[in-house]
């Protein structure tokens, strides 16, 4: 059977498994951190969620942005065609947030797969942003045409990137190398997954398969405030680990650890068992926000939703979640797209709460 044939069938299956499953997000309600957007302080930690792994942190006049996947394909496009940045969506996204005023002072491919790195360049050509991952997104920066001056690849192992602010404040990013977790088969299918890594820039459009995973971070984000404190989080992007790699001891504690979960559904509870040891648990996180559970092909004019089940299962996913939150202690908390919350007021907030 033919790729395009069986992207085709796949189609008429996902959009059956959305008419039967309901709202697969009624059980979860409860759970979605609220927005914060009235809060006023200039050192307030803010996060906006835009789907897979795109955050935006923002605190004062100065921002960091994870992938930023905007143009989001439907599924048509992404399994039978070829894609591309959409740069009328990517400037619709970025005024919708007033980019231009968050001094955003780079973008973080969190690995190079399409829903990744794919933006990132046109988002850096748009804001004057770095572009800052691999070898391989920097490939994908020189395809786009971006400037050579905007491009920094990560080359050591637990590289730390800084940027300082003029009032004192900086940004510390460090950079884990990680696994990305193995691809469903189905997806694997339809994706290609061409080769590893790039040697030479991706000029798009070409099929979702020639954005290749090249290296995937486990990323540390400390915000140092200007009057000397700090907070640090992780995010990970995928739901890939490796054994005994974030419980190194010179490795920070985190508050917050927003976690990847695509593909988890999926796996064994043995799998999803090691994933929270080796991420949650090593890193002493006390908050656990999901993220890169939803579908990808939907346009972010409309409300996140999970993908078919065919692809994952993300009842099986908070399922577990919630079960190691209620043995543990760490909380879990949803965001919604577009929703802007003071990460570290509601961190702070929740752990107070004995009830929740």
């Amino acid at each position: 059977m033919s790729t395009l044939l069986f992207g085709a069938l796949l189609i008429g299956a996902f959009a059956i498994m959305v008419m039967l499953q309901g709202d697969p997000l009624s059980d979860y309600r409860r759970l979605f951190l609220t927005s914060s957007a009235g809060v006023r302080d200039e050192d307030t930690f803010f996060v906006t969620f835009f789907g897979v792994s795109s955050l935006l942190f923002t605190s004062g006049n100065s921002s960091i942005l994870t992938d930023g996947y905007f143009s989001r394909p439907g599924k048509q496009k992404l399994f039978l065609s070829k894609i591309a940045p959409n740069p009328t969506v990517i400037k619709e996204c970025l005024d919708r947030v007033d980019m231009a005023k968050k001094g955003l002072e780079a973008v973080v491919a969190m690995h190079s797969h399409f829903d990744h790195a794919m933006d990132s360049p046109e988002i850096c050509r748009l804001t004057g942003a770095k572009l800052v991952g691999s070898s391989t997104t920097a490939f994908i920066g020189r395809g786009w045409n971006l400037s050579e001056s905007q491009i920094q690849t990560i080359t050591d192992d637990d590289e730390v990137v800084r940027f300082d602010n003029p009032d004192g404040s900086a940004w510390e990013l460090l950079f884990v190398r990680t696994e990305h977790i193995e691809l469903p088969s189905l997806l694997g299918f339809i994706a290609g997954n061409e080769s590893p890594i790039l040697t030479d820039p991706l000029v798009p459009p070409v099929r979702m398969g020639a954005y290749p995973v090249g290296d995937c971070y486990s990323l540390y984000i400390t915000r140092i405030f200007k009057n000397g404190t700090k907070r640090t989080i992780l995010v990970q992007g995928s739901a890939g680990y490796v054994p005994n790699l974030l419980s190194r001891p010179h490795l920070p504690k985190v508050d917050v650890v927003f976690l990847g979960v695509g593909g988890l559904g999926k796996k064994p509870v043995e799998y999803q068992e090691g994933y929270w040891r080796e991420v949650v648990e090593a890193t002493g996180a006390k908050l656990v926000i999901p993220v890169h559970w939803d579908d990808f092909t939907r346009p972010l004019t409309k409300p996140l939703q999970p993908p078919s089940r065919l692809l994952d299962r993300f009842d099986r996913t908070m399922t577990f979640l919630e079960e190691k939150a209620n043995s543990t202690g760490v909380k879990i908390r949803l965001m919604d797209s577009w929703v802007k919350v003071a990460l570290f007021d509601e961190v702070d907030s929740i752990l107070s709460r004995k009830d929740m």
